[in-house]
């Protein structure tokens, strides 16, 4: 039953890799401007649940100069965790800044996590350690790109 959910999952993430066009260049890898949207999704491996779907996006927002002086965040991210089972699923969302360094992109949650992906030159986000390094295989999970949205 477990193999059948997990098939089931990676087709739907398939599935909807295949609807979107061709995945955003490099430059656009993050939000460039206000109002600009990026989402990323993938299927990792779990140890004790059939899989873990992940949904990642990262916003822009249009901040007027007075919210940014009072410490409002211009970009943030929303990350969704979905562990499915055999008896059903687990969903938990993590929502944070986020901030990119060359092409590492570093992921503060609200309270106070720390996520961090390598932007990979065709556009999937591969997870890192704390300090950028490379995760075992076992434990890698990159994230394909779904999706681009402009104000413009």
């Amino acid at each position: 039953m477990s193999r059948l959910i997990l098939c089931a999952c990676m087709m739907c993430v398939c599935a909807t890799a295949c609807q979107v066009a061709s995945p955003p260049a490099a430059p656009l890898a993050t939000p460039a401007g206000p109002g600009d949207r990026i989402q990323w999704q993938g299927l990792r491996a779990c140890a004790d649940c059939s899989g873990i779907q992940t949904d990642l996006v990262l916003e822009r927002s249009d901040l007027e100069r007075s919210d940014l002086e009072r410490g409002a965040a211009a970009r943030r991210y929303t990350l969704t965790e979905t562990y499915v089972t055999g008896r059903g699923s687990a969903q938990f969302v993590e929502r944070g800044g986020w901030r990119q360094d060359s092409r590492m992109l570093r992921l503060q949650g609200d309270g106070a996590s720390l996520r961090v992906y390598a932007l990979l030159p065709d556009g999937r986000l591969q997870g890192r350690d704390s300090h950028g390094k490379r995760l075992p295989a076992a434990t890698s999970q990159d994230l394909l790109p779904v999706g681009y949205s402009s104000s413009e």
